[in-house]
């Protein structure tokens, strides 16, 4: 059964705000949309490494995203242009 209403993406559902140095995301919650979950695929920027990182918002998912590449692949601190193709490359996950 098909679900009712608009399927929209988080990012234009969400709206950022700063709570104590932290993005956080607030959700507005609309009647008849479907938040869609967001991803960011490692291997879309390093090739070879299949971590997938996913979040209800675009901030969750460059959280998980950063302690991934810390832990992962020795990145003391993320270069503004990795941040870029990275916030660039995230997208909707698949159903």
């Amino acid at each position: 059964m098909q679900p009712r209403g608009r399927i929209e993406s988080e990012r234009r559902v969400a709206v950022p705000f700063i709570r104590g140095g932290r993005e956080l995301c607030k959700v507005n919650c609309l009647r008849g949309v479907f938040r869609m979950t967001r991803e960011l695929r490692c291997a879309d920027l390093i090739p070879g490494c299949d971590f997938v990182a996913q979040g209800a918002c675009d901030s969750d998912v460059m959280r998980k995203a950063a302690e991934h590449a810390k832990r992962a692949h020795r990145m003391i601190a993320i270069a503004m242009e990795v941040e870029r193709k990275a916030r660039a490359a995230i997208r909707d996950a698949a159903a």
